[in-house]
């Protein structure tokens, strides 16, 4: 009877490690459709707005002045990072760009870039799988085009306005962060930059995923509170 015991407990044991297991796998996953939208500029006035579905993201403003190729502007370009990715891997979902050149008339003082993506636990991305996303809020420092070396840069800064968050995917509960923008492939990271006058300055948004813990099923815990009695039961059986 005991060799008995013993196999069905140790059934009942693989039997609740399935279970465990079954939260704990599967937590790789797809990104597919990033998009860039520029919103809520200030001002709005000698703005051009190009938001066209797979065209980058592009904010132009001011009027090219002496030794200026054109206006200066905002640039997202979204990138398909496609996957699978593991949780806490770096995500490179674009590449943002200021075209610093030197103009007179208005400047931008900020402007929002809503950042979109869609998500799934299985390829390929379709347009029923989850949609992720959060809003960018950039705040703009045009200087003063006057003195040598590096007098004139610009001051860009970015921060997370909105978005974000927690969303389920399967059995599974994903949390997204931004880690922020990265010249360096994901070295390191930064909120805000200065840009050199005259010259494009590019900087590549990363994020990364982690898995939320997942409860462990109620018949798992019974079924582990079951086999702690049984062995209980086993060893006073024996014991008398």
């Amino acid at each position: 009877m005991m060799s008995k015991f013993k196999a069905a407990t140790a059934a009942a044991a693989i039997t609740a490690a399935a279970f465990v297991a079954q939260g704990a796998s599967a937590a790789s996953f797809y990104v597919d459709n990033v998009v860039g939208t520029w919103t809520n500029v200030q001002p709005g006035s000698a703005t051009n707005l190009n938001n066209v579905s797979g065209d980058p993201a592009t904010l132009s403003w001011g009027n090219p002045a002496a030794g200026a190729t054109g206006q200066s502007q905002y640039i997202f370009n979204a990138n398909s990072p496609s996957g699978p990715w593991a949780e806490g891997a770096l995500i490179d979902f674009g590449q943002f760009t200021h075209n610093n050149q030197p103009i007179t008339g208005t400047s931008i003082t900020s402007a929002d870039l809503e950042f979109a993506f869609q998500v799934d636990d299985v390829a390929p991305i379709t347009a029923s799988s989850p949609l992720a996303g959060l809003t960018l809020s950039f705040t703009h420092n045009e200087t003063p085009n006057v003195g040598g070396g590096n007098c004139c840069n610009d001051e860009v800064t970015a921060t997370i306005s909105s978005g974000g968050g927690s969303f389920t995917l399967g059995s599974l509960v994903y949390t997204f962060s931004v880690l922020g923008f990265s010249q360096d492939g994901g070295s390191s990271f930064v909120s805000s930059f200065s840009t050199v006058e005259g010259q494009p300055n590019t900087a590549n948004l990363y994020g990364k995923y982690s898995v939320a813990p997942v409860p462990l099923p109620a018949a798992a815990w019974m079924l582990i509170a079951g086999l702690g009695g049984l062995g209980v039961m086993a060893r006073r059986r024996k014991a008398g």
